[in-house]
């Protein structure tokens, strides 16, 4: 017999009840979907799986502090949509088991942000899912200008999610039109930090470019403190750091030192003293990476460079170094956009432990 399909807390019963059940199973949202199909109609079903891994998403982020930075939060209200359904998730993490203190206070800080998002009366309505259509249609008056109109409606919606509105159209004004192979454009403005800058870079796609852009950071003596990507369909990329410095950079310098990179060869090295732990549970659309070890010279070029021949493609990073060395955190994925599977996380990793391969030098 179905059980009543308008109670909400009919829907959060079952939820629990699947969570439970399919604890061990492979994927608990089909799992869960499967067996809520036996009790409620197929809408309710479909609620309840989206419940369950909603509930495992909120839990996973729980892990690490630097989850509630805006755009991860950003990009979590976009996917969870709707007050009522992050707090019935919510609901759901909590009952699937006691959180140690910290992960709980996190837990709750990240559903409170995303709450206020949801509810913030800018986002009441019909756009109230669609907070990177939102950020697009903002930026696109902010300059009467179709072709920057038309760059931010194809731009990805992590990269929408990642920046301000008057930013977004100051980026696409910069790639607008698109640079051509072997060329960029670069802007340096600064930050609201003392000592702190916004590199913008914009140039045609090339395999291993991050890789070689934040080898150029460093040789002008740069400290990457975080770093956003965004590509499009045509090619076009727009490269966007926060730096530190004492002096403002000099665009057109870096201008030139990047376009010497992109006739580079890819360097790629191992960097056997750094660890890498992927966990697909913590993002919605990506993979996050988090990286430890001692904070040397070519840390970060390493990694990004073993990303570049692995073809995963970096969406957002976070750099962080100090006395206990680095703690990076990566948004990652493969080249359409989907998690990474268990043969390209072991791929990176081996790149870094032991160095490239020579199907990998001859690929740069």
């Amino acid at each position: 017999a179905h059980l009543d399909p308008d109670s909400a807390s009919t829907v959060l019963t079952v939820a629990a009840l699947a969570a439970d059940v399919c604890g061990d199973h492979g994927d608990e949202a089909a799992c869960a979907e499967q067996l809520a199909a036996r009790l409620l109609p197929a809408d309710d079903a479909v609620r309840v799986a989206a419940l369950v891994r909603d509930a495992h998403l909120l839990r996973s982020g729980s892990h690490d502090p630097r989850a509630v930075a805006p755009s991860e939060v950003l990009q979590l209200a976009d996917h969870l949509g709707s007050p009522d359904h992050t707090r019935a998730a919510a609901s759901l993490a909590l009952a699937l088991g006691d959180l140690p203190v910290h992960q709980r206070q996190l837990l709750d800080e990240r559903v409170r942000q995303v709450v206020d998002v949801l509810e913030h009366p800018e986002f009441t309505g019909s756009d109230a899912a669609d907070l990177a259509t939102d950020r697009r249609l903002k930026a696109g008056k902010v300059f009467d200008d179709p072709a920057v109109d038309e760059r931010l409606r194809f731009a990805p919606t992590a990269y929408l999610l990642s920046h301000e509105p008057d930013e977004l159209a100051r980026q696409a004004r910069l790639i607008e039109p698109l640079p051509r192979p072997g060329t960029a454009r670069v802007s340096v403005v600064p930050e609201p930090e003392p000592d702190r800058w916004k590199i913008d870079i914009a140039c045609h796609d090339a395999r291993g470019l991050l890789a070689r852009l934040t080898d150029v950071l460093a040789d002008f003596g740069l400290e990457v403190v975080s770093a956003s990507i965004a590509t499009w369909p045509d090619g076009g990329v727009l490269d966007s750091f926060v730096v530190e410095a004492r002096r403002r950079p000099s665009a057109k310098d870096l201008a030139h030192a990047v376009e010497a990179a992109l006739d580079r060869r890819l360097h790629l090295a191992a960097a056997p003293s750094l660890s890498l732990e992927f966990d697909n549970s913590a993002l919605p659309w990506h993979t996050s990476v988090v990286v430890n070890g001692p904070d040397r010279p070519g840390a970060l070029s390493a990694v990004c460079a073993a990303f570049a021949a692995s073809d995963v493609v970096v969406h957002s990073a976070r750099i962080a170094s100090g006395d206990h060395g680095v703690d990076d955190r990566f948004a990652v994925s493969d080249r359409v956009g989907r998690k990474l599977d268990a043969r390209t996380i072991e791929e990176v990793r081996s790149i870094l432990a032991d160095g490239p391969t020579r199907r990998h030098l001859r690929r740069r």
